[in-house]
């Protein structure tokens, strides 16, 4: 008779799964955090094989949203907007840089008061106030306030309008990784602003989604 020992092994799976030393995953993240997520995975699934883990990808906004409503176990974003039911922890605090055309301009620091005298290239406040406000910090902090020029939705389409040169942007440090030809990365001169990964699971989280925010 199978049936004892298919019961068997289905407490054992569910027990597991409870445990989070198996089932799946769903994490959502921010394409600035795509490092951060790869390497979190790759750590979890080294210690738990049996766990499966699907990403996917979606603005600041978006990810908070899918935690809310349960479509993400946990969330890997940037800034993101405070809110009581979520549960955050900071994971990384980076430096903002600036990205410009390469115009054949020096190299070395930048001053943000003479980047706020150019177009600016950002993402949308919808796709997360908090987020977006922190991108603004360093232009707030040095008292200009920039002309921003464009709105779009990734950091890769930012870049290439960049390097069309049609306009200049500040962007987190991860966010400016790999560039297309036509932009270079400067530092910012005597700025102090940072930029947080953070991740976001529901206050009441799963085991497997507690131990991803600590891999």
């Amino acid at each position: 008779n199978l049936a004892p020992a298919r019961l068997a092994a289905d407490v054992d799976e569910a027990r597991r799964i409870h445990r989070g030393e198996s089932g799946r995953l769903d994490v959502w993240m921010v394409s600035s955090a795509a490092a951060e997520v790869g390497r979190r995975t790759r750590a979890l699934i080294a210690v738990r094989p049996d766990v499966r883990v699907t990403v996917t990808e979606g603005h600041t906004a978006d990810v908070l949203a899918a935690v809310r409503r349960g479509a993400a176990d946990v969330g890997v974003v940037r800034d993101p907007d405070p809110d009581p039911r979520l549960r955050y922890r900071t994971v990384i605090e980076e430096r903002f840089v600036a990205l410009v055309p390469d115009d054949g301009a020096p190299d070395g620091p930048v001053d943000v008061r003479e980047l706020a005298q150019r177009p600016l290239v950002l993402y949308p406040r919808a796709a997360g106030a908090t987020a977006y406000e922190a991108n603004l910090r360093p232009f707030r902090d040095a008292g200009v306030v920039p002309r921003i020029a464009h709105e779009v939705s990734h950091w890769t389409t930012i870049a290439h309008l960049v390097a069309a040169g049609l306009g200049v942007t500040v962007a987190p440090l991860s966010a400016a990784g790999t560039l297309p030809p036509g932009v270079r990365r400067r530092e910012l001169r005597d700025v102090t602003a940072r930029s947080a990964i953070v991740t976001v699971s529901a206050d009441a989280e799963s085991p497997l989604a507690a131990a991803f925010a600590a891999a």
